[in-house]
């Protein structure tokens, strides 16, 4: 299953699709998706961020802590981690 990880820049107006990958089952392409998310984000710091596994898609914006550090503990959470149709 394909997976594709963005970011939209401060200033742009559409998401810069930085990684993407055909990962195996959905469990597995949400997971290289999510890990993906997280390096991502370290290199990037505080925007605004897509992920897109298969057809399903999320929004994530870390944020940073009062020692002004990213804090990444919502992205882990921001795709259920089993798929659910309907």
């Amino acid at each position: 299953m394909r997976w594709r990880v963005g970011v939209l820049r401060s200033g742009a107006e559409n998401i810069d699709w930085t990684d993407e990958r055909e990962g195996g089952g959905w469990q597995d392409a949400r997971d290289e998706a999510v890990e993906a998310l997280c390096r991502r984000a370290e290199r990037e710091g505080a925007q605004e961020f897509r992920l897109l596994v298969g057809e399903q898609e999320a929004y994530c914006w870390p944020g940073v802590t009062e020692a002004g550090e990213l804090d990444l503990s919502n992205v882990r959470d921001i795709m259920p981690s089993r798929y659910r149709r309907g």
